[in-house]
């Protein structure tokens, strides 16, 4: 059953399987029958040193993720919830919460093909054509656009937190350093530092907006390209460049979104 991640959707006649726990109900609860039927079951943990776990939904066998709530951080809890309930698309689905005796659980998408910190080899070895990965970089984009939309800051945009799935599409995950625009303090001491903005190394809080964002997604694309190709596009100079610390000199999300359009067509 898992095995059929390892393939993208046009390989099967009937795919109905990828969604039979379907994305386009409301933020579900999910309890389990009695202690002996339970709602999922755990399978494995996933990823190294992870406490997450891969799951399966008993009634409509659906493979998902079941990450632990950190109940030690009530915070970090609100700030994941408030993204998961928003449904923002080119973020990693969230089906809602699951509580199992003393155990409470995310249930998110699976995303077979792990990070991009994972895949960046695979995107360096041109198995991902120019197009494809400039649509990626788009997808990644819109998601943090939405984000900005809703007055919300990521605040740790890396490789880690990259997710790829069985169709090669990437989308954000890790909301729980989510932080509002005017809202509480922002912290140097996550996500990793090589991706972290200036104003955030320095605890610059007069600096910080949206642009820490576009500053994170601008180191993102040399991992999508060789040298040869980055030199060619006019994206990577308009964002590295204008990437720095003052917000109103800051590209924008939506100017990004068409400069990578105009890429794309070129």
């Amino acid at each position: 059953m898992i095995k059929r991640f390892d393939f993208p959707t046009k390989s099967f006649s009937d795919s109905s399987f990828f969604n039979s726990l379907s994305k386009k109900d409301s933020y579900l609860i999910f309890h389990d029958e009695t202690p002996d039927k339970p709602a999922f079951l755990r399978l494995h943990l996933i990823g190294k040193g992870s406490n997450i776990f891969l799951g399966l939904h008993l009634e409509t066998f659906s493979i998902v993720v079941l990450k632990p709530i950190n109940e030690n951080s009530q915070k970090s809890i609100e700030r994941e919830r408030t993204i998961a309930q928003l449904r923002i698309r080119h973020c990693v689905h969230y089906y809602g919460e699951y509580s199992s005796h003393q155990n409470q659980y995310f249930v998110l998408d699976f995303m077979s093909k792990g990070t991009l910190d994972e895949q960046q080899t695979k995107l360096m070895n041109q198995q991902h054509s120019k197009k494809k990965k400039l649509f990626s970089l788009l997808d990644l984009i819109k998601g943090i656009n939405t984000i900005h939309k809703k007055g919300l800051i990521h605040h740790d945009i890396s490789p880690l937190n990259i997710l790829m799935d069985h169709d090669q599409g990437f989308c954000l995950c890790d909301f729980e350093h989510t932080r509002t625009i005017g809202g509480e303090p922002y912290t140097s001491d996550v996500g990793q530092y090589l991706y972290s903005a200036p104003s955030l190394q320095s605890n610059d809080s007069d600096n910080i907006s949206y642009s820490v964002d576009i500053y994170s997604f601008g180191l993102l694309i040399p991992l999508f390209f060789n040298s040869e190709i980055l030199e060619q596009l006019d994206i990577r100079k308009h964002i590295q460049y204008k990437c720095i610390e003052k917000s109103n000199e800051i590209i924008s999300s939506e100017t990004i979104i068409i400069l990578l359009y105009y890429q794309i067509l070129a």
